[in-house]
Formats: C-alpha cells, sequence, structure tokens
C-alpha cells in the first residue's frame, strides 16, 4: 500500500514526494483529499461470514426468492476510513462531504 511505499522509501533514506512526511514511529502524513458522503454506509461483511451465509443457502429448497446477504447494522463510510488510516497508521487525509 501507499503508506509501506512511503515507509519503505524514508528507512532507505530516498526522497519522499513533496508534502509527504514520516515520523520516526512510522506514521505517514500524506496530504490527500477524499470525497464521500459521511453519511452513507458500504456494505462491509466478513469473508467468512459470507462463505457461511451462502453455504448455509445450499440447504434452502429452492423457491423463487432473493437473498440480500449484507450487514444488519453497517458502520458509516467515515467510519471505516477513519479505522483503516488508524490501522495503515497515517493521516493527513481531509475528507470533503459529498451530499
Amino acid at each position: 500500500n501507499i503508506a509501506e511505499s512511503m515507509r519503505s522509501l524514508f528507512e532507505t533514506g530516498k526522497p519522499l514526494p513533496k508534502e509527504v512526511s514520516v515520523g520516526s514511529d512510522g506514521f505517514v502524513n500524506i496530504p490527500l483529499v477524499v470525497r464521500m458522503s459521511n453519511t452513507s454506509t458500504p456494505n462491509l461483511v466478513t469473508s467468512d461470514w459470507l462463505a457461511d451465509m451462502m453455504v448455509a443457502l445450499l440447504s434452502v429448497s429452492p423457491r423463487n426468492e432473493t437473498y440480500h446477504l449484507v450487514h444488519p447494522k453497517p458502520p458509516r463510510v467515515r467510519v471505516a476510513l477513519d479505522i483503516s488510516l488508524h490501522y495503515l497508521n497515517m493521516g493527513g487525509v481531509k475528507v470533503v462531504e459529498t451530499k
């Protein structure tokens, strides 16, 4: 990912792109603007849960129905972004809200 690439450049002493910095703790600061809705929700489910549900549906007798395998309380996309940035140990991301 981009954070790991920047850390690698930093560790090898190669120049970083303008306005990108890497702290001694590995925190990567990348000035980046992301356009997104603060209220929209992505359909995030774990792959093991999805696989289990698909296997369970194999035992359902055939009928003319559609099954939607979705998260019952999906997180807001902004929460998913914040968690991802924390996990990647990076920041500098500015969110511009869309409607």
